[in-house]
């Protein structure tokens, strides 16, 4: 090989180095194998080949050159020598390297200057503070790349992490721990903490290195921390220029922090100031100066049916004065009312009652005040509190007054007139007796009225005490009968087809109920008729029905039939007279019973009153009672009714209960007159009747009247008596049976199937 003087300089050899060797000597190991393949490849064929090497001077400096190697072809067309003809463009390619790193930094800063400028933007546009934390965490991921980190709004007491182990993060975010990273950047304002890696930071490396966790403040505007911003990398520490760079975008944070804080303060106001807007009871509207309407509440549009309102603002005042007065009784003064509320010189509150259509209306008093600002009226809110309530207690007073007044007055005149004539004139015993009688009669619808109210005030108050113990129901209710039994006009019967009679009750309370309910049926009865008791299973409950034949309840009266003092407000009732406690009083005892009570009642018809009680299930054979309405017909076609013509309540009770076990439903009656009237409307399998009935009519009597009738001719009749058989009058009625007092129910209840076989064989 030989070589000119520019070549020598070039490569900083000797020429005696170089001439005799190859050019290998200069090779920088900048290209490969393929490069130098590529190369002898083309000039063995004899071919020119020119490129750019990277070459190494003795010095250990590089080079560039542009080479070009020509062949010397033999006669033969193969190359025998070559020759290199090289130009240094060594500074050529420094410049364009260095022209290459001023365009990537310039990229670098351009990529830098639109991520910062876009995480402004985007600073600037947020107000939430989740999105606020994924464009903090998403900017410095791209922009500076880091392994874990987390964002502390200690003020508000939220955070973000990446990377952080869920243990970590709570030893984080210990009190003490917050404490301590608040306190050192409140004196450093930032801090850069050297340690090695440990645990799963160190990961699949086999030698350790150091880890770099930058903390940082978010300062408020009056320079005190309020947060902190924490970053680690792995093996890679921050620069100067970075760590700079980041305290400068804590500012932005910081300012982009406030102004969510500062919004979510307003948005916070707002809702609170819209909840309490709309969870008031009272309706608002608020209406600017030129009279539209601003806004207003569900509460308001709910009150005046402002049905198609829902969102609507800045309506016109023509409209929505037409709109709001549409449902009113006094439409001109309402209408009058808000124009002159609107006008500019109305600067006093003032207030009108009026009353919306409808039924039942509803009464709504109206305040009109001005809203001033700066001592300038900006507009008028009105408010609408709804008073029905208010206006029904008013009227209840007035009736009550009204009511106590008459229901006192009435039997203390009495007391007062005829203890007058018994101190100012000589009267004969007889009628010295009749007048203490009724002056004591009197005196007792006096101490029943004040208990009344006594017992209402505690029940109201859960002052009242109830001794609950497992009684009979039934047994209750023929208790209740055997109080009205003188009753001439009215029949009292029980139908028990309960299986199960038993309930926790309070005795003397639903003994009250009995009396009250029953009562309440013979008063509204004026003309007579019968009072009818049901006793049956529904589910697990006991249903009670009392039904009379009365003059019923109105529809409209039904809804609040319940609510004290109430009376049906008609000129029959008026007569009756009472206080409207009385329901209200067993509403009480009933619902304390964990029971319901209810009302059905058509006009002239009659009324039939249902209260339910839990029901002690008693387990005979799984059967836990049969479900059934409650409003179903009585009457039985099945042929398992059985009459109980018996005034002797316990034998009553044990009777029923031994039938009603084996299916029977059992009717009872006190007198005679209602049940030969009952034998005569139901299909019964038998009638057991007790000889020692009432004066007006024997059980003789009653046994001589079920056999002459068509329709009862042919019902077995028992006979249930203290006295002994006389064959003389049972010759002269026809009786299936005779059992004389004491005997087993079980006897009876012989009797009874054999009767019911010997119909199922016909």
């Amino acid at each position: 090989m030989s070589v000119n003087d520019r070549f020598i300089q070039s490569t900083g050899y000797q020429r005696e180095e170089l001439v005799g060797n190859t050019t290998r000597i200069l090779k920088s190991g900048y290209h490969g194998d393929t490069f130098y393949k590529h190369m002898w490849e083309t000039i063995s064929k004899g071919k020119i080949w020119n490129n750019e090497m990277k070459n190494k001077r003795k010095d250990d400096r590089f080079f560039w050159v542009n080479a070009t190697i020509v062949p010397y072809l033999s006669t033969e067309g193969k190359p025998f020598q070559y020759i290199l003809i090289g130009i240094d463009v060594t500074e050529t390619k420094e410049i364009q390297q260095k022209m290459k790193e001023y365009l990537e930094e310039m990229q670098r800063t351009k990529n830098k200057i639109e991520k910062y400028s876009s995480l402004n933007q985007s600073l600037t546009m947020t107000l939430d503070k989740e999105q606020f934390f994924d464009i903090v965490f998403t900017y410095f991921q791209e922009t500076y790349g880091f392994d874990k980190g987390i964002l502390m709004d200690v003020k508000k007491k939220q955070h973000r992490t990446k990377g952080l182990r869920e243990e970590k993060i709570e030893s984080l975010l210990e009190k003490e721990n917050v404490e301590e990273i608040l306190s050192r950047l409140e004196e450093e304002k930032f801090f850069v903490i050297r340690r090695k890696a440990y645990g799963e930071e160190q990961g699949i490396a086999e030698e350790a290195f150091d880890c770099y966790d930058f903390y940082t403040g978010i300062l408020s505007t009056e320079g005190t921390v309020e947060g902190f911003f924490a970053l680690t990398r792995l093996g890679r520490p921050f620069s100067e220029e970075e760590i700079e760079e980041i305290n400068g975008l804590m500012k932005q944070l910081a300012v982009a922090l406030s102004r969510i804080d500062m919004y979510e303060q307003v948005e916070n106001t707002k809702n609170l100031n819209e909840n309490i807007i709309e969870n008031v009871n009272e309706g608002l509207q608020l209406v600017s100066l030129e009279g539209k309407m601003l806004q207003y509440n569900n509460v308001l549009a709910d009150l005046l049916r402002l049905n198609g309102y829902e969102g609507k603002l800045r309506v016109q005042q023509s409209i929505w004065i037409d709109d709001f007065i549409e449902g009113a009784v006094e439409k001109e003064k309402l209408k009058d009312f808000f124009r002159e509320s609107i006008e500019f010189s109305a600067n006093k509150s003032k207030n009108l009652r009026f009353t919306l259509e409808g039924e039942p209306p509803v009464f709504v008093e109206l305040y009109a005040s001005p809203v001033f600002m700066h001592e300038q009226k900006i507009g008028t809110i009105f408010v609408y509190r709804d008073i029905t309530k208010e206006y029904e207690v008013d009227r209840m007073k007035s009736e009550l007054v009204s009511t106590v007044s008459h229901e006192l007055r009435t039997p203390l005149s009495s007391v007062l007139g005829f203890s007058e004539m018994l101190l100012m004139k000589e009267l004969k015993p007889e009628r010295q007796k009749k007048y203490l009688e009724t002056i004591h009669k009197e005196a007792t619808r006096l101490t029943n009225l004040i208990n009344d109210f006594l017992d209402l005030q505690r029940m109201e108050s859960g002052k009242q005490e109830y001794t609950m113990e497992l009684h009979s129901v039934n047994e209750i209710a023929m208790e209740g009968i055997e109080k009205f039994k003188h009753e001439s006009k009215h029949n009292v019967n029980i139908v028990d087809n309960a299986r199960f009679a038993k309930a926790k009750v309070d005795r003397d309370r639903i003994n009250q109920v009995f009396t009250n309910l029953i009562s309440n049926s013979i008063k509204f009865s004026p003309e007579g008729g019968d009072v009818t008791i049901t006793l049956k299973n529904r589910k697990d409950d006991l249903v009670v029905g009392i039904k009379d034949q009365g003059m019923g309840i109105p529809p409209e009266a039904l809804t609040n039939i319940f609510d004290k003092f109430r009376r049906i407000d008609n000129s029959e009732t008026r007569k009756i007279g009472g206080t409207g406690l009385g329901l209200s009083i067993c509403k009480e005892i009933i619902e304390a019973h964990g029971g319901r009570i209810r009302i059905e009642s058509i006009e002239n018809q009659g009324t039939t009153v249902y209260f339910s009680l839990p029901a002690h299930i008693e387990d005979h054979e799984g059967d836990h009672g049969v479900l059934e309405k409650e409003s179903e017909d009585n009457s039985d076609e099945n042929g398992d009714n059985v009459m109980l013509v018996e005034d002797d309540i316990s034998l009553a009770l044990l009777l029923s209960e031994t039938l009603k076990a084996r299916g029977f439903k059992v009717f009872h009656h006190i007198r005679p007159q209602s049940a030969l009237k009952n034998a005569k409307e139901t299909n019964f399998s038998a009638v057991v009747v007790d000889l020692m009935l009432g004066d007006d009519m024997t059980g003789w009597d009653l046994i001589k009247e079920l056999n002459e009738h068509k329709a009862t001719k042919d019902i077995p009749v028992i006979i249930s008596s203290a006295l002994e058989k006389s064959e003389e009058l049972i010759k002269n009625c026809k009786v299936y049976d005779y059992l004389v007092k004491p005997y087993s129910a079980e006897e009876l209840l012989r009797i009874m199937l054999e009767i019911q076989g010997k119909k199922k064989s016909d």
